[in-house]
């Protein structure tokens, strides 16, 4: 008797993933590829957004061009289950602008200080679109400052019993790391590798030790033995079996980063692999 295969569908959310792996995907008996996608990395998120949500009260946005910063604010639309649109640094894009005013939010959460999103400009810019929305801009003094106030004000959304720690000098353990977040009342904070701020909360290292050493640490540990591995520990760790599994580039941030919308829509992981060829641990995984 054939073994059941329970991937149902599978969500390719990156305009740099080739053609070619849709065909490797089918071969391996899932029942339908569905791709999200733009023009770019701006355009892409916004049509992330558009399939998750018809409208929100809330927005989440960030530089879609300097991943620290954004990294954080996953977990922050996660818990709003909100979207998170990306945004050119110096002014808002034409299509995010229309997008914000489709969704007509309440609130907007503006990730990063003055040089990642330029407040004279943007802020306007949203005010003009949506009179009455709330702004309130989550900035610190570097990346890692401005991932415990993204922290701090995501636990105002939920009762986290987790703390993630990943690296904030890289992005492909953070963007897996968004797919634990989803089944787990968890936050999470960006390090240097060596230190993070304490929490008082049951705290998980994602990644190995050469990018993410934490002198003394003595907590759970979620890695593999590369960025594609590492993300499908943390997908074991967050779904027993799945309909539905997002497929996104594990070298480039900008489309992973958006597909935080999808993993809540769908209670799906996300799986990282390269952009021209479906990885090996992936495919088996699939």
């Amino acid at each position: 008797m054939k073994k059941k295969n329970l991937m149902k569908r599978v969500l390719a959310t990156s305009l740099a993933l080739s053609m070619c792996i849709a065909p490797t995907i089918t071969k391996a008996s899932v029942e339908k590829v569905e791709r999200i996608s733009g023009r770019n990395r701006i355009e892409t998120s916004v049509n992330i957004s558009k399939n998750s949500f018809e409208s929100s009260d809330s927005v989440v946005i960030a530089n879609g061009f300097d991943f620290p910063d954004a990294l954080s604010s996953g977990q922050l639309a996660a818990a709003l289950n909100a979207p998170l649109l990306l945004s050119s640094p110096d002014n808002l894009d034409t299509e995010t602008k229309s997008e914000i005013e489709r969704l007509n939010p309440k609130n907007v959460y503006i990730v990063g200080g003055d040089q990642a999103l330029n407040k004279e400009r943007i802020e306007p810019e949203i005010k003009s679109i949506t009179k009455n929305v709330k702004i309130e801009r989550l900035a610190g003094r570097d990346r890692y400052d401005t991932s415990v106030k993204v922290m701090e004000k995501t636990k105002e959304f939920v009762n986290p019993e987790n703390l993630l720690i990943v690296s904030g000098n890289n992005f492909p353990d953070a963007l897996a790391a968004a797919g634990y977040m989803v089944n787990h009342k968890s936050v999470m904070v960006l390090s240097d590798g060596v230190s993070y701020p304490k929490s008082g909360l049951n705290e998980i290292a994602v990644g190995g030790k050469n990018l993410l050493p934490l002198n003394g640490f003595t907590g759970e540990r979620i890695s593999g033995k590369d960025r594609y591995e590492t993300a499908l520990e943390i997908a074991k760790k967050s779904f027993a079996s799945n309909d539905t599994a997002i497929l996104s580039n594990a070298n480039v941030f900008a489309d992973s980063l958006s597909a935080v919308s999808l993993n809540k829509k769908y209670n799906a992981q996300i799986i990282l692999t390269s952009n021209k060829n479906l990885n090996k641990s992936s495919k088996d995984y699939l």
